[in-house]
């Protein structure tokens, strides 16, 4: 049958059907048609076909009928009241709501209520305490930025270390009979203070990523400038060959140190030094947070695997994620200007 396209050649029940499946199922009624030659032409349910055809009859409406649902239990000025202490306390619990007000509602009761005044329950983010100062230099950076045109931070090599720890969230979990926590096989030594993890330096811009480096020991000038030898000129050179770029990194004391400044500076590269605990206005932060979570998806097992899925999902990075976040830049010196200098929303 012609009709049956539009059924996907399945019987289907009440809701499920579209508007315009409805409408044909009406339509084929009202030409006279039973039930069980709509259910040939269609093979719709005929009680679906019934529902459709009294609804018609009764409402002249094919549209869903909402029930009266339950007794609402709480009148306005409970609700109100709800909201009222939400909103003079962002960081109230819907339990702490219920003892103050003492209603005789669930603490369900009252997240909804919430949630219907669009205060949704979230995890609060967390903002570093900037002083004036550092607010200062957000906003000038910002205000220095926010007229690159993309073409400028196509020309910026973006870098940065990171961490990542074996086990997820850097837990490491034991299967283990109940009542034996204490038993040897089933505890970690004594000199386990951390998780194992793999340090890492790597680098990025528009086009995609550059090299990384696997770092084994803690980074110092020293080998911070070795790193930059290694991975970033030859990112540079192989992604800019014509010169011109730019590098941008954070302000950590072994990159604007006296040693890693002079050997920037002999190697003619120019520097965009972020302000101090601005991570939002490096997006390598979320290319990692990405990266991070490729390589905790293939479970590693110990510290060689965790290297080796590490370089492996670095270097399988779609080039068009690294060219979405560099095109970000602007909006992100805008939203700083638009928090005043505080966190934005990156």
């Amino acid at each position: 049958s012609s009709f049956q396209q539009f059924f996907d050649h399945e019987p289907v029940r009440g809701s499920h059907l579209s508007f315009f499946q409805r409408s044909v199922v009406v339509t084929l009624w009202q030409l006279t048609l039973s039930v069980d030659i709509i259910q040939q032409l269609t093979g719709c349910d005929p009680r679906t076909t019934s529902r459709w055809t009294d609804q018609f009859t009764q409402h002249h409406s094919l549209e869903d009928m909402h029930g009266r649902g339950r007794h609402r239990i709480t009148d306005s000025h409970t609700d109100q009241a709800i909201v009222d202490l939400a909103t003079s306390n962002p960081f109230t619990t819907p339990r702490q709501i219920n003892s103050e007000l003492q209603t005789e509602v669930s603490n369900r009761t009252i997240r909804r209520r919430l949630n219907e005044a669009g205060l949704l329950g979230r995890v609060a983010r967390v903002e570093h305490p900037f002083t004036d100062e550092h607010i200062a230099k957000r906003l000038a950076f910002a205000h220095e930025h926010e007229t690159w045109s993309d073409d400028q931070w196509d020309r910026v090599i973006f870098g940065d270390e990171c961490y990542i720890y074996l086990g997820t969230h850097g837990q490491t979990w034991v299967q283990r009979p109940v009542d034996c926590a204490y038993l040897k096989q089933f505890m970690l030594t004594a000199d386990y203070q951390s998780p194992p993890k793999v340090g890492i330096f790597c680098c990025f811009t528009s086009q995609g990523v550059g090299s990384m480096r696997v770092i084994y020991d803690d980074m110092d000038q020293r080998l911070y400038t070795d790193t930059m030898k290694q991975t970033l000129k030859p990112s540079a050179l192989r992604m800019f060959p014509s010169g011109a770029w730019q590098y941008l990194h954070d302000n950590a004391g072994y990159h604007i140190g006296h040693v890693s400044s002079a050997w920037f500076h002999n190697n003619g590269i120019d520097l965009i030094k972020l302000p101090p605990y601005s991570p939002d206005l490096n997006p390598i932060e979320n290319l990692f947070n990405y990266w991070k979570r490729k390589v905790e998806a293939h479970r590693p097992g110990n510290v060689q695997q965790l290297t080796e899925f590490s370089i492996q999902e670095w270097s399988n990075i779609p080039p068009i994620i690294c060219s979405t976040l560099v095109d970000s830049m602007r909006d992100r010196m805008k939203a700083v200007v638009a928090a005043e200098g505080h966190k934005s929303g990156y």
